[in-house]
């Protein structure tokens, strides 16, 4: 069983980590929101993510690459228009930060809808398929997206402190924007 859960959680990390866009995109919505409303929405993003590798195994990874990159795109671009709309007042940015419910909306949407087909949910998969032990599978994978996104909060606060709202908030929606362009050029290959 540790042997099950500590390779998941290697192959499903160094995956993940390797060239992954995720990491900026978080980085830079964890520096325009809260860090629960961030950790909430990446948190149940996933573990449905996972959820959905475990349960639909193979057939995730036989999805046409062009489609899945223009959900991802999409998803990039409703993901920037939502960071744009919310542009605080700096009367009220102030007082408090944005609310923890669009914090998590946002970060779930960004994390959950973007990252179907990756080679971490693909790793999840396949091992989920010949494991039989899902729910260890699932953890395991789990586990290796929330250090993951624990590294890019990190950066994202870190970038928080020594940078204005107003730069940090045209940050986020031009890395979506962008992300939205790469994933669509990079499906068309």
């Amino acid at each position: 069983m540790l042997m099950l859960i500590s390779t998941v959680f290697g192959a499903v990390l160094t995956a993940e980590l390797v060239g992954d866009k995720l990491v900026y995109t978080l980085a830079a919505i964890a520096g325009r929101y809260t860090l629960s409303s961030v950790g909430l929405g990446f948190l149940l993003a996933c573990g449905g993510k996972m959820f959905g590798a475990v349960a639909l195994g193979g057939i995730i990874s036989a999805l046409p690459t062009p489609i899945v990159s223009l959900v991802t795109a999409a998803t990039f671009v409703i993901a920037g228009v939502a960071i744009w709309r919310r542009y605080p007042d700096a009367a009220v940015v102030a007082h408090e930060a944005p609310g923890v419910q669009s914090g998590a909306l946002v970060t779930f949407v960004s994390v959950f809808f973007t990252e179907w087909g990756d080679l971490g949910q693909i790793t999840v998969a396949s091992i989920a398929a010949r494991a039989g032990a899902p729910i260890v599978v699932w953890a395991a994978g789990t586990a290796a997206m929330l250090t993951k996104g624990a590294l890019a909060v990190t950066i994202g606060l870190g970038l928080r402190r020594f940078l204005p709202l107003r730069v940090m908030h045209y940050a986020a929606v031009t890395m979506c924007l962008a992300m939205a362009a790469v994933t669509v050029a990079c499906g068309q290959r």
